[in-house]
């Protein structure tokens, strides 16, 4: 729908076309990919009431060391407003990343990573979120997941929110971090009236 959304408002969409990007896909910096919108990159940027009812798959990289990836099913990177917005029934989003340079993986079922004073509010994620990761033998990797969120930064907030799909992870990583609502949470950051009722599961 958007590859990013800086001073902007996306309400009432919907999207139910796959996503898929391949091995063969690789950039100098980080990635963002998302259901909706790649990267939420302001705080005046909101995405509201919107769907995403597919699939995500996922095995690009970046052609340089120590590089991050961030996917979500609404939005990769959210650094303003996610509310009202749900992912389908059976989306799966799967990860293989055996060659391709990208150190820190944030992988949510609404938002791979929630930025300092951000919020993701009222949202639903009904779909499987699913990572096969392998690592370099000479690299450090790291994974975050969750069913809402990997990673909530501080004075982020996510508020109202509920998963309903499993969590897994079926990794190589050095550390992994991962939760039915998010995968870390920092210090500062609020989770609020949040409700996960399916299994999260690491091997």
């Amino acid at each position: 729908l958007a590859g990013r959304v800086v001073v902007g408002k996306v309400e009432n969409c919907s999207m139910n076309g796959s996503i898929t990007i391949d091995e063969n896909f690789k950039v100098a910096g980080a990635i963002y990919v998302g259901g909706l919108v790649g990267r939420v990159s302001n705080a005046d940027g909101e995405i509201l009431n919107s769907h995403y009812t597919a699939t995500i798959s996922f095995a690009g990289g970046s052609s340089e060391a120590d590089k991050k990836g961030y996917i979500g099913g609404i939005a990769g990177c959210n650094a303003g407003t996610v509310k009202g917005c749900t992912n389908g029934v059976d989306m799966s989003v799967i990860g293989s990343h055996e060659t391709n340079y990208i150190k820190t993986i944030y992988w949510g079922g609404i938002v791979g990573y929630i930025s300092e004073n951000a919020t993701v509010s009222e949202c639903v994620n009904n779909s499987i979120v699913k990572l096969t990761y392998q690592r370099n033998s000479d690299a450090t990797r790291n994974l975050y997941m969750g069913g809402i969120a990997g990673y909530v930064d501080a004075d982020a907030v996510v508020k109202s929110c509920n998963n309903a799909a499993e969590v897994q992870s079926r990794s190589a990583c050095k550390t992994i971090s991962i939760g039915g609502i998010v995968g870390h949470a920092v210090a500062d950051s609020t989770i609020d009236d949040c409700n996960n009722t399916s299994t999260v599961s690491a091997r």
